[in-house]
C-alpha cells in the first residue's frame, strides 16, 4: 500500500497549476498591451518583448522548482507555513480545547489516555507527544486515515502556494529592479494571496478533525 503522501501527488501536482494558473493570468493582465502586440505584429521586437515579459514559461519552471522543494522540506516547517504558527504548530498540542467541543466526545466518559490529554498542565509540546502516541494506535483506522490524508494534502498544497508566491515576489522585485518592467498585477498577487489562506484554512480545518477523529477512535475502542 502506497503511503498517504505519494497517493496525494497527483491532487498535489492540480493545487500547484492552478497557483501557476494564477500567476499566467496576473502577467497577462498586467501586460495585456504588449501580448496584443505580439498577437498582431510578426515583428522581431514584439516577440523579445513577449519572451522578456513572459520569462520563456518562469511560472511554469518556478511551480515545478517550489513542487519539489515542498517535497524534501522538513514536515516541521509545512506544518509552519500552513498553520501560521512558528512555534509548537501542530494541532495535537491544543487537544484540549478541541476535544470538549466535538460532538463525538463526552469528557464525562473518557478513558484515561483521553483524560490525560485534556490536563491544562500540559505544555503544548508534552500534549502533542501524547496525543501522537495515541493517533500511532488507532492510525490504520479508515476514518483517521481518510483525515490524515486530506490534512496532509491541504498542508503541503499551502506550503507550496506560500513558496510559489514568494518565489514570484522576488523574481518581479528583481525583474522591476534591473529593467523597469513589471511582471505581475497586484490584483494577481491577491489571488495568490487568497487561494492560499483558503487552502491554509482547509489545512487548519483539517488538522483540528484529524486530532478529534484519532480520540473519538481512540475512545471508541477502549472506553
Amino acid at each position: 500500500m502506497t503511503d498517504l503522501k505519494t497517493q496525494n501527488e497527483p491532487n498535489l501536482k492540480a493545487f500547484m497549476l492552478v497557483t501557476v494558473l494564477i500567476a499566467y493570468g496576473s502577467i497577462a493582465h498586467e501586460n495585456a498591451t504588449q501580448i496584443v502586440g505580439f498577437l498582431d505584429s510578426p515583428s522581431l521586437k514584439a516577440l523579445a518583448g513577449f519572451g522578456t515579459l513572459i520569462g520563456l514559461g518562469y511560472p511554469m519552471l518556478v511551480g515545478l522548482a517550489t513542487y519539489l522543494l515542498t517535497n524534501s522540506m522538513e514536515s516541521e516547517n509545512k506544518f509552519r507555513i500552513a498553520h501560521f504558527r512558528w512555534n509548537d504548530p501542530l494541532p495535537g498540542g491544543r487537544a484540549h480545547q478541541l476535544i470538549p467541543a466535538d460532538s463525538r466526545m463526552d469528557v464525562n466518559n473518557c478513558s484515561p489516555e483521553i483524560v490525560a490529554l485534556l490536563n491544562e498542565d500540559l505544555t503544548q509540546k508534552a500534549r502533542q507527544a501524547k496525543w501522537y502516541n495515541l493517533y500511532g494506535k488507532v492510525k490504520m483506522d479508515p476514518s483517521v486515515s481518510s483525515v490524515h490524508k486530506s490534512y496532509l494534502l491541504m498542508r503541503d498544497a499551502a506550503t507550496g502556494i506560500f513558496m510559489f508566491t514568494v518565489f514570484i515576489l522576488l523574481i518581479d522585485f528583481v525583474v522591476w529592479v534591473a529593467m523597469d518592467l513589471t511582471l505581475s498585477s497586484p490584483m494577481g498577487y491577491l489571488g495568490l494571496m487568497l487561494f492560499l489562506l483558503f487552502v491554509a484554512f482547509r489545512a487548519n480545518e483539517r488538522g483540528k478533525r484529524l486530532v478529534t477523529t484519532a480520540a473519538a477512535t481512540f475512545n471508541a475502542q477502549h472506553l
